[in-house]
């Protein structure tokens, strides 16, 4: 016998599925302390059957299933899987290998399979015992349980040597069959009590088949009258239906004018909301300016280093500045001189030209009256003038040089005057930056020991908040105690008053006789009740008071011997046993003298004496007991006996007797408590109850303020933490408020709109970059209306995550055909379809998650309406029994297809096809994600192969006369089909065994591993089978809905009858639906999570969640 291999998925720190395979020698498993070591030798004890939960390390068995971290979501089942080699036979199975798997769900359902077949617990236990590897086995040895064992008693360390021996096995079963022999044992007797308590009830029952015979003759007479009671009741009713729809107009009226009203108050409620948005613009753009003002100061002390560097540039310009202004002073000076050079020649030439023209127009007169040539002096005078000319440019040339340098000379000093104001301020600006400067160090100084205080009071915060969670946890524990044992207490007290109430261990006749009288059969007599339930004595005394009444405290008290006498005749005419009465009126008080036990030790009193009743009791309580007298102790109880001549009866406290004449009774006293003590424990345990109760409510309020200081105290904590988070920014962003970095992905087809969005509104600078292979982005799941409200059950299960499909969409409409099917009534349909469509519509902005639910119950019904019609279910068969029972004739409603119920069979058949066709789609699924990975291979081994098998094993089966006739299929495949279905499941076989361990290298593994996985079939035949539930909730509701209509039929069909009906229909088709729909749900669920998924999908995506703002407000005072 050896370990092969062991898989986990889902258990406690293991969340994905693993396999660890243990070959041969010793394995040994080695890591740091954290990783998960002792969760396996856990996974090991959990799945061969521990029930402990404390030996596995918890508090609760959902301890066990994987709890989540902040990057994953916790799972919703934890399952492992045993495999251990049976070559040797050592196992009672005909296989070679036994493979042990448990599962367990949050929900708190377990399943255990022993290779892959459904069992029970028991059976795993059975199965392990005399291996050794038993829940108390000595296999698996944790720390310290070697020392346990060494120090424990002999007869606990005797357990560990005959389980390792095999005796165990035996000592169980010599157990299990002691209990059923007990049990077989109290069967016969409760049967033999039965026959006779039948034996004496033949006679009323005869006479009572003759009241019903006499019942069904009147109740047909009374059917005809109500008859005719119902057409003149109809007459009235449709005059009172003719004044209810005059009354109908008349509110239909008062509803238009509410409906006026509420349009008004609308548009009210409108302007309201505009003045709201108005009031919330004007306080935003405060908050702008206020940032706005708050950026500036900020911005200015940024300044300050460009303000340094101006100054030094201004200071450069300034000297570069006056070394010009003296250079252009220089230039001045010499353009004047050369100005007034130039001037003077000018004037000197003005002075010739204006000669030259007085002589040219002389000669030009001389030349016109005489006719000489004067071409040559004509030259000389245009010489000249082009001469002027020159030196007046020239001239004016220099004079504008000369209002240039001015002008420029004027811009420099101006501008050397504004470089001085701007060199002044610069330097003021320095002074009171440097003062700012001062002003921060102190301010980070002070921040500095801000945080260091921070820090000192998140310390002692958290030292009270462990300290607060440490009393909050005892007095949880301490209230949990409580609670189990008011629980106890509560038990006893009901089991107590039960046994009470059914008069528990009195005689048959004193409970026939009180039971009668109870129920009123014995009229015209009194009686008060057995004598045991007419006194009270305390506590310590009841022992003694018990023993002294004996069978006498069965004795029934009445008024005379008359009601005596009434009530041994009625004991004796219906043969219900015999019973002793104590007429009040005929006993008389017994005066005995017992002085003389006075004197001697241990004396107590007279058994009469302890005990306290009304007075109309105490003659008969005297009578019976007042000739016993109490002692301490049975040693002073042979003392008093002898001195006093043996002539009382004498009781200890304990129980013991010694009889008037000497004789003596005791020993050990029955547990079972007396009629006595019953009705004291009964009041001793109401003031317990009453006492637990108090500390719990106390204990709870404690809770619930310790709860409110330690959360208040967690909040301070996460403030503190919160402030020096704060301050380190700060100091990190250069004290700049508005600077922050936001990382998060978005969906692809946003990206655009959100950086546009973002730069225009924020100015912020965005970065977006694809998603690398090695980040886990989250899933925004897209689906159309009619498939997107399943994602909520989805998102039960797991996200898929980024390698698979969204299976919603296929996933939706098996969903909504399951769910249909289990429910089939077109009446629950209907209201189903009614009730989530009415919500829906009346409150739109309901939240998300619950709108999505109601529209999947909303497709859900419509589908349920479908399948009502198809399998002719409305309410059951309630048109059928209503028009029987009160319109004297059966109407029906046909089914479109067949009835499931007279037809179970054919239904089965069918809900195994609609298996088979999920579980194929969900491996086609398979078969396209490989293929898309590029697994092509693959997809043919895993996924084919399974597809010729299983296939080829249906049709194979459908050409069967044996599986034709139990299915009572009304068709038949040719053999042709049959063979060829016969060779594909033959070639899928074979490809499972030889390409389903093809991860080993050893061919011989590869085909051990191929025939492990082909043994993986059975699971196939069990998940199909699994969808047998389909067959079992759709009759459940028909069936249970029709027991509701025969019921409220019973009642006949008069007016009466109608409202008894009425009742009946109503809370009990409510109590079916709301039952049934639950199991609809749930089932379906199942089917998806475990048969469906099963095949395919993984999960363990994380679901998107937008980015937004979750306020929570509180009000504080901070320390200054």
């Amino acid at each position: 016998m050896i370990l092969k291999n062991i898989e986990m998925q889902g258990f406690k720190s293991f969340a994905d599925k693993i396999y660890l395979d243990f070959n041969s020698g010793i394995t040994a498993i080695v890591g740091p302390n954290g990783s998960g070591k002792s969760n396996i030798s856990d996974a090991i004890r959990w799945v061969m059957g521990e029930q402990s939960i404390k030996s596995l390390r918890g508090s609760k068995m959902e301890d066990v299933i994987f709890s989540g971290t902040e990057k994953r979501k916790a799972l919703g089942f934890a399952e492992v899987t045993l495999t251990l080699d049976n070559s040797s036979g050592i196992f009672d199975i005909d296989f070679p290998d036994l493979q042990v798997t448990r599962r367990i769900y949050r929900s708190g359902e377990s399943e255990y399979y022993i290779n892959k077949t459904t069992c029970r617990l028991k059976d795993i236990h059975e199965l392990f015992m005399d291996t050794g590897l038993g829940r108390d086995g000595y296999s698996i040895i944790g720390q310290g349980q070697i020392d346990n064992i060494l120090s424990t008693k002999s007869e606990d360390r005797r357990q560990i040597f005959e389980e390792a021996s095999g005796i165990s096995k035996y000592k169980y079963r010599k157990n299990e069959a002691e209990k059923k022999l007990s049990q077989t044992t109290e069967n016969l007797t409760r049967v033999k009590d039965i026959l006779s308590e039948l034996e004496s009830q033949l006679e009323p029952l005869k006479k009572q088949s003759e009241k019903a015979k006499k019942y069904l003759v009147l109740h047909e007479e009374m059917k005809e009258l109500e008859i005719n009671v119902s057409v003149i009741n109809i007459d009235k009713k449709r005059e009172i239906l003719e004044k209810l729809k005059e009354d109908i107009e008349i509110y239909e009226n008062q509803i238009n004018d509410i409906q006026t009203q509420i349009t008004e108050n609308d548009e009210k409620i409108s302007l309201m909301f505009k003045e709201s948005e108005e009031i919330d613009l004007k306080c935003e753009n405060c908050r702008t300016e206020d940032r706005s003002i708050t950026e500036l100061i900020h911005e200015h002390t940024n300044n300050l280093n460009l303000s340094e560097s101006d100054i030094k540039h201004s200071e450069d310009t300034i000297s570069r500045f006056i070394s010009e202004i003296d250079d252009y002073t220089k230039r001045m000076a010499e353009l004047d001189s050369e100005s007034k050079s130039l001037k003077d020649s000018l004037l000197s030439l003005t002075s010739q030209n204006d000669a030259f023209e007085k002589s040219s127009l002389e000669l030009q007169d001389s030349a016109n009256r005489a006719g000489v040539d004067v071409s040559e002096k004509s030259k000389e005078i245009e010489a000249l003038h082009s001469e002027i000319l020159k030196n007046t440019t020239n001239v004016q040339n220099i004079e504008n040089s000369i209002e240039n340098q001015k002008i420029l000379i004027d811009n420099f000093s101006s501008r050397s005057d504004i470089i001085k104001q701007e060199l002044n301020q610069k330097e003021s600006d320095i002074n009171n930056t440097a003062n700012q400067l001062n002003k921060l160090e102190k301010d980070t100084a002070e921040k500095e020991n801000n945080i260091n205080d921070l820090k000192n009071k998140i310390n002692q915060l958290e030292e009270k908040y462990g300290s607060k969670n440490v009393e909050l946890q005892k007095e949880v524990s301490f209230k949990n105690k409580n609670n189990i044992k008011l629980g106890q207490i509560t038990s006893k007290q009901k089991m107590l008053i039960d046994m009470e109430r059914d008069l528990e261990g009195y005689s048959r006749g004193v409970k026939n006789i009180i039971k009668s009288y109870q129920q009123k059969k014995l009229s015209g007599i009194t009686i008060h009740g057995p004598l045991s339930q007419l006194i009270k004595v305390d506590k310590k005394y009841i022992t003694a008071v018990e023993t002294a009444l004996g069978n006498t405290a069965q004795n029934i008290v009445t008024d005379t011997p008359e009601d005596a006498k009434t009530a041994i005749k009625y004991l004796k005419q219906n043969n219900l046993g015999r019973a002793t009465f104590l007429p009040i009126s005929t006993i008389k008080a017994k005066n005995i003298n017992n002085s003389s036990a006075q004197s001697y030790d241990g004396y107590i009193g007279t058994a009469d004496s302890l005990c306290s009743c009304s007075d109309i009791y105490k003659p008969i309580i005297s009578s019976v007991l007042s000739s016993t007298v109490v002692v301490d102790t049975i040693d002073n109880a042979v003392k008093m006996g002898k001195g006093c001549s043996h002539r009382f009866r004498i009781v200890t406290l304990g129980g013991d007797i010694i009889q008037a004449g000497g004789a003596m009774t005791g020993g050990s006293i029955a547990k079972s408590i007396g009629s006595l003590s019953r009705a004291n424990e009964i009041e001793n345990l109401k003031n317990l109850i009453q006492l637990d109760k108090s500390m719990i409510e106390k204990n709870t309020k404690r809770i619930e303020t310790q709860s409110k200081h330690r959360d208040l105290l967690k909040f301070m904590v996460d403030y503190y933490t919160m402030r020096i988070e704060k301050y380190h920014t700060l100091a990190d962003t250069n004290q700049r408020k508005k600077f922050f970095v936001i990382y998060g992905y978005v969906p692809e087809k946003y990206t655009g709109r959100l950086e546009d969005e973002l730069v225009r509104k924020y100015n912020a600078a965005v970065e977006i970059s694809d998603v690398s292979e090695e980040d886990n982005p989250p899933v925004l799941l897209k689906n159309n209306s009619i498939s997107e409200p399943v994602e909520t059950v989805l998102e039960t299960y797991s996200m898929p995550n980024k390698h698979e499909i969204d299976p919603t969409f296929i996933m939706s409409l098996f969903y909504y055909f399951l769910f249909g099917m289990m429910l089939s009534d077109a009446g629950y349909g209907l209201l189903m379809i009614i009730g989530c469509a009415f919500v829906i519509l009346r409150y739109p902005d309901m939240n998300i998650g619950i709108k999505k639910t109601l529209k999947m119950f909303f497709y859900c019904g419509i589908s349920t309406f479908i399948w009502g019609v198809l399998f002719g279910g409305f309410f059951g068969d309630a048109v059928k029994v209503i028009s029987t029972t009160f319109f004297g004739t059966s109407v029906t409603i046909p089914p479109l297809w067949f009835e499931p119920i007279k037809d179970p069979m054919r239904m089965l058949v069918f809900s195994f096809a609609v298996g088979i066709v999920h579980l194929f789609v969900g491996l086609g699924i398979k078969f396209y994600q490989m293929a898309k990975d590029g697994d092509i291979k693959g997809a043919i081994y895993d996924v084919v192969f399974w597809y010729l098998l299983v296939g080829g094993g249906v049709v194979y089966l459908l050409t069967m006369d044996m599986f034709i006739n139990m299915a009572e299929l009304t068709f038949r495949l040719p053999p042709e089909v049959g063979t060829a279905a016969a060779v594909c499941a033959g070639v899928g076989a074979l490809g499972i065994i030889l390409f389903a361990g093809r991860s080993s290298k050893n061919p011989a593994k590869r085909v051990a591993k191929g025939l492990y996985e082909l043994y993986g079939v059975t699971g196939y035949l069990s998940d199909i089978l699994s969808y047998s539930r389909l067959l079992a909730l759709g009759l459940a509701t028909g069936v249970i809905a029709q027991v509701f209509n025969q019921m409220g039929s019973m009642f006949g069909g008069g007016f009466l009858g109608a409202i008894c009906f009425t009742l009946v229909f109503v809370i009990g088709h409510t109590l079916n639906m709301a039952i049934n729909l639950l199991g609809a749900y749930v089932h379906t669920n199942r089917l998806q999570f475990v048969e469906f998924f099963g095949k395919f999908y993984e999960g363990g995506g994380e679901k998107f969640k937008p980015f937004s703002v979750h306020t929570n407000y509180f009000k504080f005072k901070e320390e200054k």
